[in-house]
């Protein structure tokens, strides 16, 4: 906070410049963030874009346009290479997306996995999201661990709900230790979980395949991964407030004199001190803390400040 002080010929008495964005918690521990709106793109900051191997772009869970990706169940999927950031070792992270199945699976398909580095990528997979079999129903979310091939697995467990309904849903991989859960659409029981002592090691990720030839079949959005075990709070919040994003919005506030007429601004442009704008109608101070809130830029580096109307 800075001011007051006089800028402009005297057109205006600046009371204080802030900077955005703020971040909310679900920032904390997030790298990578794909939105997956039409492409592979890292919206984290973190710069692990992966490949596009064929997924074409679709229509999301709020129906909008291109803003998500739709797998053919044949050879879509994105890799995303090999990289420190999806190697935990034994440390808690979270896996967070959005899926909707296209239909009844007679194999074992992917949706999230990390294969294990210096064996054969192929066939060994550290761990994953998992979509069932004939033999499993064909249509529940899985989690494997630890797959060396043959149908050998670690740990190979299923859950209970019939989920080729057309509908979309939130899972939510999470590692504690050595007990893992993936928690279903915001419920507070976990649909599916297991205690497995395993380190998975440096990997490939592949998003919407299982082993080389397994893809999804259906579509994804919003693949967050994140290096910490987000609260149940957290994952509900991904879940049953869908919209809710890794920025909220940045608060301008500032102790206001009773019955002062103030105007908020912003900028993306300094040094061009002809570049401030309103960010909407002017506020009357109340003697107290005042402020006002900006969601529209939450994601950009904005400059905002608040001034008193030369004449007010």
């Amino acid at each position: 906070m800075i001011g007051p002080h006089r800028v402009g010929l005297g057109l205006m008495l600046v009371l204080v410049l802030c900077r955005g964005p703020a971040y909310a918690d679900l920032a904390t521990g997030l790298e990578p963030y794909y939105r997956l709106d039409g492409d592979a793109t890292d919206s984290s900051g973190s710069g692990l874009h992966g490949t596009n191997q064929g997924a074409v772009a679709t229509t999301d869970r709020f129906g909008a346009i291109d803003s998500a990706l739709h797998f053919d169940g044949t050879n879509d999927f994105l890799d995303m290479g090999i990289n420190d950031a999806w190697n935990f070792g034994s440390e808690p992270f979270t896996v967070s997306l959005w899926f909707k199945a296209d239909g009844v699976s007679t194999r074992k398909l992917g949706m999230f996995t990390v294969h294990n580095a210096g064996a054969d990528i192929e066939v060994s997979i550290g761990y994953g999201l998992t979509w069932s079999n004939a033999f499993q129903g064909g249509d529940k979310i899985g989690l494997g661990l630890n797959y060396i091939g043959a149908n050998n697995w670690g740990a190979d467990v299923m859950g209970t709900n019939a989920l080729s309904d057309g509908n979309w849903h939130h899972a939510a991989l999470l590692r504690q230790t050595n007990w893992w859960a993936v928690y279903l659409d915001g419920n507070a029981t976990p649909e599916l979980e297991t205690t497995y002592a395993f380190d998975p090691g440096p990997g490939l990720l592949y998003i919407a395949s299982h082993v080389g030839d397994r893809t999804w079949d259906g579509a994804l959005d919003d693949v967050r991964v994140y290096d910490r075990a987000l609260s149940l709070a957290e994952i509900q919040a991904l879940a049953d407030h869908p919209h809710v994003d890794i920025w909220t919005a940045v608060e301008i506030g500032w102790q206001s004199v009773s019955g002062v007429v103030y105007q908020v601004q912003w900028t993306t442009n300094l040094p061009d001190t002809n570049a401030w704008a309103d960010l909407g109608g002017t506020v009357t101070g109340n003697g107290g803390t005042s402020s006002v809130f900006d969601s529209t830029r939450a994601k950009e580096e904005a400059e905002y400040r608040v001034v008193v109307p030369w004449g007010e």
